[in-house]
């Protein structure tokens, strides 16, 4: 069974172009967890790596929120998460 760490919802009001390394946590009984984006899409600039979201966002012209599905596995059980993102 996955038990989720993070909680849902925001992550996070990030400033355009400031580096940022967000990890996300879920723990497991069994094998290391893995984690994958399944709907929704990061803030442009950012990437999903090893469990943490990193990256600069990109400059925006006006406030943008983006909104996307993180799956964590560990080979047997899924379990899925919403969390979202600002930009200003």
């Amino acid at each position: 069974m996955i038990t989720w760490i993070t909680p849902a919802g925001s992550l996070g009001l990030l400033t355009e172009r400031i580096p940022i390394d967000i990890q996300l946590q879920a723990t497991t009984n069994l094998a290391a967890v893995t984690y994958s984006l399944i709907a929704g899409s990061l803030p442009r600039g950012l990437k999903l790596i090893n469990g943490a979201v990193k990256g600069s966002p990109t400059e925006v012209k006006v406030y943008t929120e983006s909104r996307f599905v993180i799956r964590a596995s560990d080979g047997v059980d899924i379990e899925d998460r919403t969390f979202n993102l600002a930009v200003d």
